[in-house]
């Protein structure tokens, strides 16, 4: 049997078990380069500047996730059904794409 890891021991006890193994850290201050490094090897700083990479990265996909929700609710108020081509409806509406509906 394998020795239990710190990592281990810190998903097991501190119900943490999502933790990943190692951390993306981007290129910050002196630092000209980023670096994916363990876990277990990273410093307090390391993970709050992950943290902040991650965060931009959830911004952007939250930002997408929106813009496609509020589409497919253009479209759906245009009458728009499953198999239709979801811009085709949104451009060749009589109305043309309005950026108020589905807000």
């Amino acid at each position: 049997m394998a020795k239990e890891t710190k990592l281990d021991v810190v998903r097991k006890h501190v119900f943490l078990d999502t933790l990943p193994d190692t951390i993306h850290v981007p290129a910050i201050g002196e630092r000209r380069d980023a670096v994916t490094k363990p876990l277990e090897d990273a410093t307090l700083d390391e993970v709050a500047f992950a943290i902040i990479a991650l965060d931009a990265e959830c911004d952007e996909a939250y930002g997408r996730l929106s813009a496609l929700k509020r589409l497919t609710t253009m479209a759906r108020k245009k009458g728009a059904v499953g198999a239709d081509r979801i811009l085709d409806i949104i451009s060749t509406s009589k109305d043309g794409p309005t950026s108020k509906e589905g807000a």
